[in-house]
């Protein structure tokens, strides 16, 4: 969706490197089939989730940086389907590393730095903890929004939003200028619909007189403040 966040992806990969961790790519992936769902062609939805099933069968652990999937291969596909695969999102696989201490993360952060919550993880996977392990080992600086947690604010991604055209308002610019107001210097967030909305919402509305605020996913404040071996 953002091209940007590639290198979000290619820090997860620096993560797992640096823990000594195997992992794959699937050599067909495609979408879970969420959107979709989200906007009523479950034809398209349940082709997406028969062919996603067939390349699964062998698996036994996903990891994905995109809580929409997670929720939508950990909780929708056992709804018509037997699974044997468990489902961790990103940010608490990081959390399990830092425990472990499979990676040692450095207090190294100074920024004002605050988190927005994804919808799916807070809410539909009840994780709130796991994004703030991480940025609390790494952040020296970091706060809260008014609206956080498991009472987050959506960002106007959700639900197929992002290809929904609006006939009123602009759901992204809400969350946005909570963070514009927040005043912080770095927002971070953990997921690839919640980066690409903040990256389009808070330009516009962030003041001539005050610096841009930087958009960043939990797997590049992790890598960034890392000790490599």
């Amino acid at each position: 969706i953002d091209p940007k966040f590639t290198e979000s992806v290619n820090n997860l990969t620096k993560i797992l490197d640096t823990a000594n961790k195997t992992f794959g790519i699937l050599k067909k992936e495609q979408c879970t089939g969420e959107p979709a769902n989200r906007l009523g062609d479950k034809l398209t939805y349940n082709m997406l989730m028969q062919s996603n099933l067939e390349e699964l069968k062998e698996v036994k652990k996903i990891v994905t940086m995109c809580p929409h999937c997670s929720v939508n291969l950990g909780i929708e596909y056992p709804k018509y389907a037997k699974i044997n695969y468990k489902v961790f999102h990103h940010t608490q696989l990081i959390e399990e590393l830092i425990k472990n201490k499979d990676i040692i993360i450095q207090k190294n952060n100074n920024d004002k730095i605050t988190f927005h919550d994804p919808c799916n993880l807070s809410r539909m996977m009840d994780e709130v903890n796991a994004p703030r392990t991480a940025l609390k080992s790494a952040c020296n600086n970091f706060t809260e929004l008014e609206e956080s947690g498991k009472n987050t604010l959506c960002c106007g991604a959700g639900g197929g939003l992002w290809w929904k055209k609006e006939t009123q308002g602009k759901t992204h610019l809400v969350r946005a200028k909570q963070v514009v107001d927040s005043k912080v210097e770095t927002v971070v967030t953990g997921c690839n619909f919640c980066f690409g909305m903040m990256n389009q919402g808070l330009g516009p509305l962030t003041p001539d007189d005050q610096n841009p605020i930087k958009v960043k996913d939990v797997a590049d404040i992790v890598a960034e403040n890392m000790k490599t071996k």
